[in-house]
C-alpha cells in the first residue's frame, strides 16, 4: 500500500480512537460515584453520596442509537485524510454515453457525478449547483447491454428480408464482430454509442446528488445515507464548489465499525442477527437466485430487471452458495473480450473459475484489506475488486458486528444469512446495517451532554 494511503488510514483511525477515549473517561467519571453510591448502605447521620452532575446523564439511561448519533454528530469530515486532497473526474448531461463509458474505463472510475451545465443562468442555477445525479459506470454498462440484445433481437427477427434502410442497418450489425470487446462493439452501433447521458436517466438507476461539506459531520452523510438509500454522498468543497470525494456505504461501515468499543456501539453491534429480523424484511423476501449454470447473460438481466446489487449463485445440485455476481462484477466484461463473446454461453461456474484466475494477480494482503478505507474508495476508484467466490455469510445466532467484519473483508454490498448446510434464509445489504445504529429522524435526541464535547 502507498504511504499516503497508510497515513490516510491511521490519521483518520487515530482522531476516531482519541474521540472513544475520550468519552470512555467520561462516562467512567461520570458511573464510579454513581457505582459507589448503590453498592454502600447509609445510616440516617451519613452524608448521601454525590450524584452526578446534572450536565451528565448515567449511561444506563441513554438509548444506545441517541448516544451514538451525538457522538457521530461530533465527527467532522474533514478528519478523513483522504477527502482533502482529492480529485474527482465528472460528467455532463451533454456527454454521449460511449464515450463515458470508455473514459471512466480508462480511468478505472466506478462512478462519478453529473452536472448540466446548459441550465446554468437559470434562476437559482450556478456553477456550484448545476449537478443533477452521480451516474455509475457499471448502470450504464449494463444498460448498453440491455440495448445490444435488442439490437440482435431485431435481427433475428428480421431475418433475409431487409427491405429498409433500418433494416440493413441491423443486418450490418448482427455482422460485427464481438471478439474486439465490449466497447468495440459498442462503438459500431453508432445509435447507442451517441445516446446523450441525460436522457438515460430513467432507462437505469439515476443516484440523487445530495452533497455534504467537508465541514458537515459523519451524522449528516449517515442520516442521508439511510433516509434516502443512497449508495454515495458526494463531498463538495463550499469555496471551488467543486466535488473532491464521497462517502459510500461501505465508507461508513467501516468508519461505524472503528466504534467497536463504545459501549452503545456494541449494544447493538453484539446481537444476534436473528433479533434483527433481517430474513423477514423487504429485500430477503423478494430474494431471487441463480445457479451455477445460467450464463453471464442470464445474471446481468436478473440485475437490469430486477434493479439488484448482486444476485446469489448456487451450485446447482446442492443449492449451496457458491458466490455472487456484483454490479460492479460487469467490469470483467470490458476486461476480458472472450467473457463478452461468450456471455450468451457462457455459465456462471464458467466465470467463477475465469474471475479466480485473473484475481490471483491482484490478491491482496487479507489484513490491508480488512483495515483500509483508501482514497480509491473516497473518488469512486476501481482500486481492487474482490472474487465472484468471496461471499459474505452469517449464521442467525452470529453478532452482527461479525457480519460487518466479513463484508468489509470481501467489499461487498451485501451479505447473506444461511443455515449450517450453507443454504440461504435472507439478505441484508449495507443500508439493512446502517439504518441499526441511526435512530429514527422524527426523534429528539436525549443523549446525554457532556460525553461528547471532545
Amino acid at each position: 500500500m502507498a504511504p499516503y494511503t497508510l497515513r490516510s488510514i491511521s490519521d483518520t483511525h487515530r482522531e476516531l480512537n482519541e474521540k472513544k477515549q475520550a468519552v470512555s473517561e467520561k462516562l467512567r467519571a461520570a458511573q464510579e460515584p454513581q457505582e459507589k453510591g448503590e453498592g454502600s448502605i447509609h445510616s440516617s447521620d451519613e452524608p448521601q453520596t454525590s450524584q452526578p452532575p446534572p450536565s451528565v446523564q448515567p449511561l444506563r439511561d441513554v438509548e444506545p442509537r441517541e448516544a451514538l448519533k451525538v457522538f457521530f454528530d461530533r465527527i467532522p469530515l474533514d478528519s478523513i485524510s483522504g477527502l482533502k486532497n482529492g480529485q474527482v473526474v465528472e460528467l455532463e448531461a451533454r456527454d454521449c454515453v460511449g464515450e463515458a463509458i470508455k473514459s471512466l474505463y480508462r480511468c478505472r472510475i466506478m462512478g462519478a457525478p453529473l452536472s448540466d451545465k446548459s441550465c446554468i443562468g437559470d434562476v437559482g442555477v450556478t456553477v456550484g449547483n448545476s449537478h443533477i445525479g452521480v451516474v455509475e459506470l457499471s448502470s450504464m454498462v449494463i444498460w448498453a447491454l440491455m440495448e445490444l440484445e435488442k439490437v440482435q433481437m431485431e435481427v433475428g427477427k428480421i431475418g433475409n428480408h431487409n427491405v429498409t434502410t433500418e433494416n440493413r442497418v441491423l443486418e450490418e450489425a448482427d455482422k460485427i464482430p464481438e471478439e474486439n470487446g465490449f466497447l468495440r462493439s459498442l462503438q459500431q452501433h453508432s445509435t447507442l454509442w451517441n445516446t446523450k447521458v441525460a436522457s438515460m436517466s430513467r432507462s437505469f438507476r439515476w443516484v440523487p446528488f445530495l452533497p455534504v461539506q467537508p465541514g458537515d459531520t459523519f451524522l449528516r452523510a449517515l442520516l442521508l445515507l439511510a433516509k434516502h438509500t443512497l449508495k454515495v454522498v458526494p463531498v463538495m468543497d463550499p469555496i471551488g464548489k467543486k466535488v473532491t470525494g464521497f462517502i459510500t456505504e461501505d465508507t461508513a461501515l467501516r468508519l461505524l465499525s472503528q466504534c467497536s468499543g463504545l459501549e452503545w456501539f456494541d449494544a447493538i453491534a453484539e446481537k444476534a442477527l436473528h433479533e434483527f429480523k433481517f430474513e423477514d424484511n423487504k429485500s430477503s423476501r423478494g430474494m431471487l437466485h441463480l445457479n451455477g449454470a445460467n450464463t453471464v447473460l442470464d445474471a446481468v438481466s436478473y440485475m437490469w430487471e430486477h434493479k439488484a446489487e448482486c444476485v446469489p449463485i448456487l451450485d446447482h445440485k446442492s443449492e449451496k452458495i457458491i458466490g455472487n455476481m456484483r454490479v460492479t462484477d460487469v467490469w470483467i466484461l470490458l476486461d476480458n473480450a472472450d467473457v463478452f463473446k461468450r456471455r450468451r454461453s457462457m455459465t456462471l461456474q464458467e466465470l467463477l473459475s475465469i474471475d479466480i484466475e485473473s484475481n490471483h494477480a491482484r490478491t491482496r494482503d487479507e489484513d490491508e484489506r480488512d483495515a483500509m478505507i483508501s482514497p480509491a474508495a473516497l473518488y469512486l476508484t476501481e482500486d481492487w475488486r474482490p472474487k465472484m467466490s468471496d461471499v459474505a455469510t452469517c449464521k442467525l445466532d452470529e453478532t452482527l458486528k461479525k457480519l460487518m467484519w466479513r463484508l468489509m473483508r470481501v467489499h461487498a454490498d451485501c451479505g447473506f444469512l444461511v443455515d449450517e448446510d450453507m443454504h440461504m434464509l435472507g439478505l441484508v445489504t449495507l443500508h439493512d446495517i446502517i439504518t441499526q445504529f441511526i435512530p429514527s429522524l422524527t426523534q429528539f435526541s436525549q443523549a446525554p451532554p457532556g460525553f461528547f464535547l471532545t
